[in-house]
């Protein structure tokens, strides 16, 4: 903890149950990270194995394991879709999956299959020379409607969209017959586990500590789940860190201002990691000139 600035070290060292860090560029949000959970493991006598450090990105994922060294074996550190994947090929038979087995699609084979499906609802009809004519809805609205979902943004089952959603379980269907996920169906059947409660008890009571990063790139769907794993009737804690100003993934279902509805909640704890080792005053001061135009 030597190494650590004063905002790094009461971040990092917080006996608070809900804690939120916001870091800006360059200010050791990973050196931060690292140091949470070595906290945790040395002087909070925490069982590694009850660590859930969720990271966006594989290359983060080891860049912290490196940090915190072999105190760390045992802990998960991973991304949320490694970690969805791990809690299917454990409990997804509870969905109709042979989990010892469980494989996944790549994204040509993925879209062959929805098409095949679409084709068999009548969507969408194959033409003799190749390609597809789009009969019940459009190829953007379909689209549209599959980020919505695995995204969690589409959650209601409005009269409008019966046919898209029947058209989804339908394919979901079909991926569960030949044992496979999608990468988008990986989460979504991840909450869907979570809804059983046997798996939910279980995976609550293993992940006691869960941590994330780049909380602001986080969808609707990565934070539910999350939640759903921190709302234990006792609960313990849940530490995450981000800065809602490098929000850049919006297209793909980001939702910052999930990170925002959490800062205002009354039992979060706010720490601000202000200072930067990556540039000096003038960047900083552009930066920040044009980042105070953000409405929200």
């Amino acid at each position: 903890m030597n190494n650590l600035t004063e905002e790094q070290r009461a971040a990092a060292t917080t006996l608070a149950k809900r804690v939120l860090v916001t870091a800006c560029p360059g200010s050791g949000k990973t050196q931060t990270f690292a140091a949470r959970i070595r906290h945790m493991i040395d002087d909070q006598k925490v069982l590694p194995s009850t660590i859930a450090a969720i990271t966006f990105t594989r290359l983060g994922a080891t860049e912290i394991r490196e940090r915190v060294g072999q105190a760390a074996r045992g802990a998960f550190i991973g991304t949320l879709h490694s970690f969805c994947l791990r809690m299917l090929r454990e409990m997804g038979g509870q969905l109709g999956y042979e989990p010892e087995w469980l494989t996944i699609m790549d994204d040509v084979d993925a879209e062959l299959d929805m098409k095949e499906v679409l084709c068999d609802m009548g969507f969408i009809r194959k033409k003799p020379k190749g390609g597809f004519d789009w009969l019940k809805v459009g190829s953007t609205t379909w689209d549209d409607f599959v980020m919505g979902v695995t995204s969690g943004k589409l959650i209601e089952r409005r009269p409008e969209h019966v046919q898209l959603w029947l058209a989804w379980d339908a394919f979901r269907a079909r991926c569960r017959a030949q044992n496979q996920l999608t990468f988008g169906l990986i989460l979504y059947e991840a909450m869907a586990l979570l809804d059983k409660p046997e798996a939910l008890a279980y995976f609550q009571n293993r992940h006691r500590h869960i941590m994330i990063d780049e909380f602001q790139d986080t969808d609707c769907l990565q934070w539910s789940i999350v939640l759903r794993l921190a709302q234990r009737a006792e609960p313990d804690t849940l530490w995450a860190c981000g800065d809602e100003d490098q929000s850049i993934y919006a297209f793909r279902g980001a939702e910052p201002h999930q990170m925002v509805a959490f800062a205002a909640e009354p039992t979060t704890e706010i720490h601000h990691l202000t200072r930067t080792f990556r540039f000096g005053p003038k960047i900083a001061t552009a930066a920040s000139n044009l980042i105070s135009h953000n409405k929200d």
